[in-house]
């Protein structure tokens, strides 16, 4: 198993994992669970805490694309079109109990953006008081190269509809 996916796992059994100042680890979250986690830490503390430094060192990285965990168990994939760092989406998710960059995988779609969905992403982009025509060309650029971008932005715009 890879560091990351034992961190991921760490993660969504409720437990927190924290790079201390002296560079060790600490755990915190349900008793239990800590508990059971520890042996596991101890004997892969190395990787842990190289893992945990690239991850705060990427508190200054710009990126698109972060992947929010929370106490749960639950993750969000978040996507900042004109980028974003550690800091600013740890103030937009304070309940986050870990955030890291990630590279989307960018599959090109099969077939080029209609009429329609480009309306409908305009639509969303507007109604999330997205403004900055940088970012809607940005997005709009994405989303006719990225299938899974599309599929975010479309994805999005329905929901809005169907608030309405």
């Amino acid at each position: 198993m890879t560091t990351a996916t034992l961190l991921e796992r760490i993660l969504s059994g409720g437990v927190n994992v924290v790079l201390t100042d002296r560079g060790t680890v600490k755990l915190t979250g349900d008793d239990e669970a800590v508990e059971r986690w520890i042996p596991v830490v101890r004997a892969r503390k190395a990787e842990l805490v190289e893992q945990l430094s690239r991850q705060e060192q990427a508190g200054g990285a710009v990126s698109c694309w972060w992947r929010v965990r929370f106490a749960d168990g639950g993750a969000l994939d978040v996507f900042s079109p004109s980028g974003n760092t550690l800091e600013g989406i740890r103030r937009a998710y304070p309940a986050a109990v870990g955030v890291e960059p990630f590279e989307l995988e960018v599959t090109a779609p099969d077939t080029s953006m209609t009429a329609s969905e480009r309306n409908a992403i305009l639509a969303w982009l507007f109604d999330i008081d997205e403004r900055a025509q940088e970012v809607i060309d940005e997005v709009m650029a994405v989303c006719e190269r990225s299938a899974g971008a599309r599929e975010y932005a479309l994805y999005n715009s329905n929901k809005k509809t169907e608030k309405h």
